[in-house]
């Protein structure tokens, strides 16, 4: 049975997002979500993809990720 979850932005609230595959863009932000995070991460604590890559090169740039204290 297909996943009939409609998606929005979980940052701006628009509910005209352009639906691709395994993501969904907001046009409003600009921002592009990951629909596996959507469907299980409670909307307040998703960030955006875009997010997630800037995340990873600041720890890139700031040392080896594998350092990092919990």
């Amino acid at each position: 049975m297909p996943d009939l979850k409609l998606f929005n932005c979980p940052r701006c609230g628009n509910k005209n997002v352009l639906d691709f595959d395994e993501i969904v863009e907001c046009p409003e932000c600009g921002l592009s979500f990951t629909k596996e995070i959507l469907k299980k991460i409670e909307e307040e604590n998703i960030i955006a993809d875009e997010e997630i890559m800037e995340l990873l090169k600041s720890f890139k740039m700031n040392g080896d990720i594998n350092n990092l204290k919990e």
